[in-house]
């Protein structure tokens, strides 16, 4: 802008033409505006991320707000600006906490700390994950080993009774964790239904089916399930 107030008045002195310069003013006030409207428009990405993320943590949004709400967390996470922002950081953190991707969560936190020593909300993310990771792994063994069971009925290789027995004994003591993946909560409707939890079983299938994140072949297992536990395929 300088340089070109320099040249337009040089022009004017010396009586040159200077309308051809008229249009180079646009590309300082772009050069000021551009990274303005850049921060206005980060600002109310983390404004939209705090809001959808909130409904994720509560458990009520529909498959249109958590399109926004990742249209909102790319945005900010592919920002330059978000890799100095502890604040942004926290909130990345914070939503991989509420999607259930507890190491990305712990990840981010971690990058939180980094930024800001001492950081509160950070500190609790790690805690928080760590112990989700750890409710996920005994889950999974424990979702595992029923699956196991199932399989050996199927094939003959155990009896109905004992599996049903063991499986009981498992989901007595079940801990799920925050995020249930579909197919874990499938077999877990499976064991209610061989232990004779019928009403129970179709209820972990109908939250599975309303799952805005399911994908198709999901679905359509979780169909067959449904339909299978109601014409009482495994009860004892």
């Amino acid at each position: 802008f300088a340089a070109l107030i320099f040249v337009l008045i040089w022009s004017v002195v010396k009586e040159k033409k200077y309308g051809i310069l008229l249009p180079f003013f646009l590309l300082p006030v772009i050069m000021v505006g551009y990274p303005s409207l850049g921060t206005i428009k980060y600002e109310n990405n983390k404004f939209e991320l705090e809001n959808q993320k909130q409904k994720l943590f509560e458990g009520d949004f529909t498959p249109e707000e958590y399109e926004a709400f990742t249209t909102a967390y790319l945005a900010i996470a592919q920002s330059c600006k978000s890799n100095h922002d502890p604040e942004a950081q926290e909130s990345l953190a914070e939503a991989q906490l509420a999607t259930g991707n507890y190491e990305k969560a712990r990840e981010i936190a971690n990058r939180t700390l980094n930024l800001q020593p001492g950081n509160s909300a950070a500190q609790e993310i790690i805690r928080e994950s760590s112990e989700q990771i750890q409710r996920e792994n005994e889950f999974r063994n424990n979702i595992d080993n029923m699956a196991r069971m199932m399989a050996l009925t199927e094939s003959g290789r155990m009896e109905r009774g004992e599996a049903a027995e063991r499986m009981a004994d498992i989901l007595a003591g079940l801990q799920p964790p925050q995020n249930i993946e579909p197919r874990d909560a499938l077999v877990m409707a499976k064991a209610l239904a061989y232990t004779g939890e019928k009403k129970s079983a179709l209820q972990v299938v109908e939250q599975v089916m309303k799952n805005p994140r399911i994908s198709r072949e999901e679905l359509t297992r979780a169909a067959r399930l449904k339909d299978e536990i109601e014409n009482d395929r495994f009860a004892p």
